[in-house]
């Protein structure tokens, strides 16, 4: 009699066990994941390695904050994510600023970016297709900003993706409309006797507000094991506020290439090198310029080499 009570007390706790490790585990991806994302950039403009005449170095930073709450997942893989971007932009040498209203060593804010989006919100498996919608605002906090008298900005984009194996292409595009106290840009004066002096103590200065944005990015991503390799192409159409004689539509083109590998630690790290471009899409001559470096004005800047560092918590 004995053997079969100890089969029945063996066969309870073996299900009890298991329906307690199957409810933990239920409950564990149940819970909210709160993280945060870090990634470091370093960039080195091509006019720094110019000769003496035409060099106009450039050496920034960047260091970015991403910290973020994700629910648990419903209806499938669908998950809602909410986040915010804080970047921080550091100038290192002192020639020539690329930015006027950023002198050089002056760090300087980014706008902060916050963010909620539907991840997998469509999610076609056997066919590889995913689409993450998102919406954001944009809280004028960087200098270009705030000199702009943005008062916020607000978009919504989305990220179209298809993979196979170890190939992934991105299409995001994105819409972001901004909305200003005054229909000019202004500063503190630098001269006590600049005749666009306005009632606030400041004065007005040259060029146009931003009135919308719209952006389009193609990204092609092979990753093997632990590395990666991107190109990518991405456009901006600022449509400005009319101003003269100047244009109400300036067009850029950002393209890069890009490698990574992903040092397996206790905290994966990803280490980055590439190129990127940021340049008018077209030359004064009505051709188009190839996105992926400048060639013909190399002392401006428009094309870099970077490293970067990404890590997750």
């Amino acid at each position: 009699m004995k053997k079969p009570i100890v089969s029945l007390l063996l066969i309870i706790l073996a299900f009890s066990t298991s329906s307690k490790a199957e409810d933990q585990a239920a409950t564990q991806v149940d819970k909210a994941v709160v993280g945060a994302n870090f990634y470091i950039n370093n960039g080195l403009g091509t006019g720094t390695f110019l000769p003496k005449n035409k060099r106009d170095p450039l050496f920034y930073s960047n260091f970015y904050l991403y910290p973020s709450i994700t629910t648990p997942k419903f209806a499938g893989d669908r998950s809602l994510k909410f986040y915010s971007e804080i970047m921080l932009d550091v100038n290192w040498l002192e020639a020539k600023a690329p930015k006027p209203e950023q002198p050089a060593r002056t760090p300087d804010f980014a706008d902060l970016v916050l963010s909620a989006q539907v991840n997998n919100a469509l999610n076609f498996k056997d066919a590889g297709f995913s689409f993450t919608p998102r919406i954001h605002v944009e809280v004028p906090t960087s200098s270009k900003s705030i000199i702009s008298n943005r008062i916020f900005g607000f978009g919504a984009d989305t990220s179209i993706k298809w993979t196979s194996g170890d190939l992934a292409i991105h299409y995001k595009p994105a819409l972001v409309g901004y909305l200003h106290s005054a229909e000019y840009k202004s500063d503190v004066c630098k001269s006590p006797d600049d005749n666009e002096k306005l009632s606030n103590g400041k004065c007005k200065v040259k060029g146009q507000q931003t009135l919308a944005r719209l952006k389009n990015g193609l990204y092609f991503d092979y990753t093997p094991g632990n590395h990666v390799v991107t190109a990518g192409i991405k456009t901006y159409h600022d449509f400005l506020r009319a101003s003269g004689q100047e244009k109400a539509l300036s067009i850029k083109t950002l393209g890069l290439v890009e490698y990574g590998y992903t040092v397996q630690t206790a905290v994966p790290v990803t280490l980055f090198f590439g190129v990127s471009t940021l340049q008018p899409t077209f030359a004064e001559s009505g051709a188009l310029n190839f996105p992926f470096y400048d060639f013909k004005t190399p002392e401006s800047n428009n094309s870099e080499i970077y490293f970067a560092i990404d890590f997750s918590v």
